[in-house]
């Protein structure tokens, strides 16, 4: 998770698939728990789920994340971040 944006977050899927999304369609960000976070752009909804979530929600808000990448393997230090699973909608509003 690089500390410098470019203006974009590039999602990357544990099967090697991209798709990036521009900060400026960035609607909302919520922190769920320190398992989840949710984000709302203009027309998706991201939801990224795993452990110690918070430094990536403090650097998301912060407009520092260039990528966030969903993991291939089933651990990692319990004091690091982890994402083990990214998921990616189409959502016109937030109530679908």
């Amino acid at each position: 998770m690089p500390n410098e944006s470019n203006g974009w977050i590039d999602f990357r899927g544990s099967d090697g698939t991209h798709y990036a999304l521009p900060y400026r369609d960035l609607r909302s960000v919520e922190m769920t728990s320190e398992q989840s976070i949710v984000m709302w752009f203009h027309d998706y909804k991201v939801v990224v789920r795993g452990r110690n979530l918070r430094p990536v929600y403090l650097q998301i808000i912060s407009e520092r994340v260039t990528h966030l990448e969903e993991s291939d393997v089933d651990w990692a230090p319990e004091s690091e971040s982890f994402v083990d699973r990214l998921t990616i909608q189409k959502a016109i509003d937030k109530r679908q």
